[in-house]
């Protein structure tokens, strides 16, 4: 069963640009995988917990996915400098 809730707040998209990449920026090089930021930023955007709760979980697994690759680059890079 789908339960469908309208989000209150009307908030412009820039706002929410600034804080998607402010939360990325933040979460990627400590690791946090954002869900520490982005639940209380979807809340104050007006999103039911359950949906924030979940939608910060998929927006983490994207953070971690780019910071792995990322970061794997930066150390492959590494490791083919100072084997050569």
């Amino acid at each position: 069963m789908i339960i469908k809730k309208k989000i209150k707040k009307k908030i412009s998209v820039y706002p929410r640009i600034i804080f998607g990449f402010l939360s990325g920026l933040i979460s990627a090089p400590m690791g946090i995988t954002g869900a520490m930021m982005n639940v209380p930023i979807l809340r104050y955007f007006g999103y039911p917990i359950n949906l924030a709760i979940g939608s910060s979980a998929a927006i983490g697994f994207v953070i971690a996915l780019f910071g792995s690759i990322g970061f794997f680059y930066i150390r492959h890079d590494v490791e083919c400098r100072y084997t050569s």
